[in-house]
């Protein structure tokens, strides 16, 4: 395989690497809620149940499996899927939080978060639409 062959196949695998990673976290376009990384990462982290006015947060996830969800860990909460993993096994079992909804795509979590003004989700920032409100984009 000569050089050039080489590095496209490079670059190709490259972009999909990027690409994976491009994300936004979105709610329910009637949810007024302005969120900081911080407080995203309070949310997924099992820090904050409700949002302002006490209304409970319905946190969705993608599967284990999903490039878009190990980005989201790593990026806006500063840890591994596992470690997620282990986190909410760890809160579900002392009382101090239920996990989040692990939806099977893209299109499950946005068309939950367009159905529920309580629903935070992400998904890859190319999925994007006007049914839902992006409050951060990586």
């Amino acid at each position: 395989m000569n050089v050039s062959k080489v590095l496209f196949v490079f670059a190709v695998l490259l972009g999909s690497v990027v690409s994976a990673e491009e994300y936004a976290v979105i709610v329910n376009p009637g949810n007024a809620a302005m969120l900081s990384k911080d407080l995203v990462s309070s949310y997924y982290m099992g820090d904050i149940k409700a949002w302002t006015g006490g209304l409970p947060v319905r946190l969705l996830d993608l599967p284990l499996d999903s490039a878009v969800r190990v980005a989201f860990d790593k990026n806006v909460l500063g840890k591994s899927t596992q470690q997620m993993k282990d986190l909410w096994m760890k809160n579900a079992m002392s009382g101090k939080a239920d996990p989040p909804k692990e939806m099977s795509s893209d299109a499950d979590v946005k068309s939950a978060v367009a159905s529920s003004r309580y629903a935070m989700g992400y998904i890859k920032a190319a999925n994007v639409d006007d049914t839902v409100k992006v409050i951060l984009k990586f």
